[in-house]
């Protein structure tokens, strides 16, 4: 990799959070140059009117429910310049240690940018959808500033009960990586949150399951 990491981003330290916790923080994931024109990027493609509001449910069942989830979302394709190139060297490396360490068929990743605006959320969810189990692990990366009263939190349940949830507050640059089965949620947030979401998945397309 070409890019400047934490001194954390490595297998060992990837494989031991998630096998402990089954959650992974990295900070300082990428560089505030990356970040801020990651957020320039996602900014003007919003201001262009091509970030959609996200739907939950599956297929033709898919419903635009603000109260349950709040974002809008512009999915992407084209990794070839900088920043997303950066990012794409990133994911790519968490691919590599799930493979390597954890021994996930792991195919490929998704990604979109998501913007939550002031007053929005996720209610308790999970990605990894009984119907199509796909998607193994789950990721995000912040891209701009939350005061310590900006809300916006993600909250990641664990499959133990007994355990309190962990709180994850939005941080630029920050990488935050967890089992795509976890329950988890985002609370609501105070001020415009933005963040680059991905997920990793066994299959090779969407519609197909290998």
């Amino acid at each position: 990799m070409s890019l400047i990491v934490p001194k954390n981003f490595n297998q060992d330290y990837f494989v031991s959070e998630m096998k402990n916790s089954q959650i992974c923080i990295f900070d300082e994931m990428i560089s505030k140059t990356t970040q801020m024109t990651l957020l320039d990027v996602a900014k003007t493609i919003y201001n262009s009117g091509d970030f959609s509001h996200a739907k939950i449910g599956k297929g033709l069942n898919k419903k635009e429910i603000k109260e349950i989830r709040g974002d809008l979302i512009c999915w992407l394709d084209d990794w070839s310049s900088f920043p997303l190139s950066e990012v794409k060297e990133v994911l790519e490396q968490i691919l590599v240690f799930a493979r390597r360490g954890m021994y996930l068929p792991l195919k490929r990743f998704e990604s979109h940018f998501s913007f939550y605006p002031v007053g929005r959320g996720y209610l308790k969810h999970v990605d990894r959808h009984k119907n199509n189990p796909s998607r193994w692990l789950s990721a995000v990366l912040y891209l701009a500033e939350l005061s310590d009263e900006g809300g916006g939190e993600l909250v990641v349940y664990s499959h133990d009960k007994t355990v309190p949830p962990m709180i994850v507050k939005p941080q630029p640059r920050r990488l935050v990586v967890f089992d795509s089965y976890l329950e988890h949620e985002v609370n609501v947030t105070k001020v415009d949150r933005w963040s680059l979401t991905s997920w990793f998945r066994d299959d090779v397309h969407p519609m197909i399951s290998i």
